[in-house]
């Protein structure tokens, strides 16, 4: 017979809807549910975050619903992940601006300055189910997660549409699934309560790491110890075990490498999860002995959890010799060759091209919104000289008739086709072109480009372990090229991979080079420029880049202006 009792409090929900088409069926009623009978028709003051209300019709959908029936109050799109807390107070701002009645979130909320709370309606997206806890919160830079406990910010009408879900990005639909999960078994297993909160906290709140992950980054030794009877702990490292491999059926093992985590960082990280542990009842007391090992056995695993850095591109001389620059370029996906232009070429590309420059403009926020490719594939701050073979013709003719430039292009390029002619076996060879000539400057505040192919504009899709490229990129530094100034990064080896392989941010390495070098890489290799930290007017702070693509000799060029 079970020993253990305790009491068990119901959400505070009204009622919830469920089924695809909810949202347009209920949303109206649900509106006068939750504002009470003293409220007639209730204005509406919509809540969510960026993501979801411009990549997603989610959001425009309510939006439309509400004023059609001429009951949206407003709406703010701005709050982030792991709720923070300047966010929210900016949102009620907006609200007590407008005087709603009711809101309607994606995200739970609470009143941060006293003013009471206003009855909510929820539009979940995901499968945390956090709409049903009476326990919720915000996050702080500085003092990680602050929660709120309170029967008012559990919504009172909860609608589940199926519908909705649809946009949600499958890793989050999976890792809220997991949150799902730990907040079963924190109820089920007292014996664990508040490990995965502990880690969660001190790494998601911090980091921006999703709930869902954090608990899968939790070790399994760290599971059994907690609150509970001690016979228990083998039954919890059991389910332990189980999560994590559940976790990496799932794909959701991820690196700490990946959020910017640094393993300097582990030290303060691994005392706040101890210190946090041992408030929950973990199998600590008041030994600093023991608090001490705890932390080095957590900073341990942090570590074994970090991605050890890629290898930069190599560089080689521009007296290499061929085989040595071909077997790199084929074997990485991209090389760096030093000494391409000489410092007098430099001074004169960068001489001519500075008044040209000049009158240009640099690409802003709304011009990024209109790329076909997507928001941030133009980042901002950023001067595009284009057609520089008709406008800088001289500098232009220098490079493309480099042998070394030739050299590289037409071993990438090359393609030879056989076919009968009667009987007669004839075997041609192909080439390359200048597919396009176009001169980059990258000034402070530039952002982080998406990493991409450059093959896609050809709809070339690459083929696992294939060295077929259709075109290969040449950027050659006018200035110097730094991680701070934004130099462009690279995947090594991504050429080889399948199509339905994603580059992750962490595996790119930065393309540093002088002014004067260059860095060839293949159009099936992902890469991306990076964001500009610089500060304005400090040295090195705007780079210059010229860039001259080829492409095989029988494709369109993408653009080659005169």
């Amino acid at each position: 017979m079970s020993t253990q009792s305790g009491v068990h409090l119901f959400s505070p929900a009204l009622r919830v809807y469920y089924g695809e088409g909810s949202v347009q069926a209920h949303l109206l009623e649900a509106l006068e549910q939750a504002a009470g009978p003293n409220v007639k028709k209730p204005r509406a003051f919509i809540v969510t975050g960026n993501s979801l209300y411009s990549k997603t019709p989610v959001i425009k959908d309510v939006e439309g619903l509400l004023e059609k029936s001429n009951q949206l109050a407003g709406i703010y799109h701005e709050i982030g992940q792991h709720a923070p807390k300047g966010g929210i107070e900016r949102a009620m701002e907006e609200v007590r601006k407008c005087g709603a009645d009711v809101l309607v979130i994606s995200y739970k909320l609470q009143e941060q300055d006293g003013g009471g709370f206003l009855p909510q309606v929820a539009v979940p997206t995901t499968l945390s189910a956090a709409e049903f806890s009476m326990v919720g919160g915000h996050t702080t830079g500085k003092e990680g997660k602050i929660s709120v406990a309170s029967a008012d910010i559990v919504p009172k009408v909860v609608i589940m549409d199926a519908k909705l879900s649809l946009h949600t990005p499958i890793d989050l639909w999976l890792s809220t699934g997991i949150r799902a999960l730990d907040h079963a078994i924190e109820a089920l297993a007292p014996i664990v309560l508040g490990v995965s909160h502990a880690i969660g906290h001190g790494l998601g709140a911090t980091y921006s790491i999703p709930h869902g992950t954090c608990y899968n980054a939790v070790p399994a030794e760290f599971w059994s110890g907690g609150k509970g009877d001690v016979n228990g702990k083998e039954a919890v490292h059991a389910l332990a075990e189980a999560v994590d491999q559940l976790g990496d059926r799932l794909g959701l093992k991820v690196k700490l490498s990946q959020f910017d985590v640094g393993s300097g960082d582990f030290g303060k990280l691994a005392m706040d999860v101890a210190e946090k542990l041992k408030a929950c009842g973990f199998a600590l007391n008041a030994s600093e002995l023991k608090i001490h090992n705890l932390v080095y056995r957590l900073q341990l695993f942090l570590l074994a959890t970090m991605s050890p850095p890629p290898a930069p591109l190599v560089t080689l001389p521009s007296t290499a010799p061929l085989e040595d620059i071909f077997e790199v370029i084929k074997r990485d996906g991209g090389i760096i060759i030093s000494d391409f232009l000489s410092p007098e070429e430099v001074a004169d590309f960068n001489a001519a091209s500075e008044p040209i420059f000049a009158t240009l403009k640099s690409t802003d926020e709304k011009a990024q919104k209109l790329v076909e490719m997507g928001p941030d594939f133009h980042a901002s701050h950023t001067t595009h000289l284009r057609g520089m073979l008709g406008k800088l013709p001289k500098q232009t003719t220098t490079v493309l008739q480099k042998p070394l430039w030739n050299a590289i292009m037409h071993e990438v390029l090359k393609t030879t086709v056989k076919a009968y002619i009667g009987d007669h076996l004839l075997e041609t060879n192909t080439s390359h072109i200048l597919s396009l000539a176009v001169g980059f400057k990258v000034a402070p505040g530039a952002g982080n480009q998406v990493l991409h192919r450059d093959q896609t504009i050809h709809s070339v899709d690459a083929k696992e372990g294939s060295l077929y490229t259709s075109d290969l990129g040449c950027l050659i530094a006018g200035t110097r090229s730094t991680k701070a100034n934004g130099a462009t990064r690279v995947v090594p080896g991504s050429h080889l991979w399948a199509p339905t392989r994603s580059p992750k941010v962490e595996e790119a390495v930065h393309a540093e080079m002088e002014a004067g070098s260059a860095m060839f890489w293949f159009g099936s290799a992902y890469h991306g420029a990076s964001a500009n930290t610089c500060t304005p007017g400090e040295p090195d702070s705007v780079r210059i880049l010229y860039g001259f693509f080829g492409c095989q000799d029988f494709l369109r060029p993408e653009a080659v202006k005169a």
